[in-house]
């Protein structure tokens, strides 16, 4: 599961692909953060390559019920929840399919 919005660095270099490279979850506080982060496209993801420096961070407040279930499932419906409109210049574009960025995680 990955978003494709693709962002220009100040370098000149660009990527389109962001992924979720951690997922923290905080039952006590029933809070749960991620962190996304920007790679050249899907290859480079795929194999191995290390992100390009630019991350971005989602957190939000949950229920009990929502902390008991798919984590990683949980944290895609926030950000792009939180990214429908709220902050359109960081990261609207087309979204992948949730078990294409499932099958991308890396927690």
């Amino acid at each position: 599961m990955a978003l494709q919005k693709t962002k220009e660095l100040l370098s000149g270099v660009s990527g389109n692909y962001w992924k979720i490279i951690s997922v923290h979850c905080d039952r006590l506080k029933l809070t749960l953060s991620c962190n996304i982060a920007l790679f050249k496209d899907k290859a480079a993801s795929d194999a191995g390559k290390p992100h390009m420096g630019l991350t971005h961070s989602f957190n939000g407040v949950k229920t009990k019920v929502q902390l008991a279930g798919d984590l990683t499932e949980l944290a895609y419906k926030m950000i792009t929840a939180q990214t429908a409109g709220v902050a359109p210049s960081i990261m609207s574009g087309k979204v992948i399919a949730y078990n294409d960025l499932k099958n991308s995680i890396n927690i």
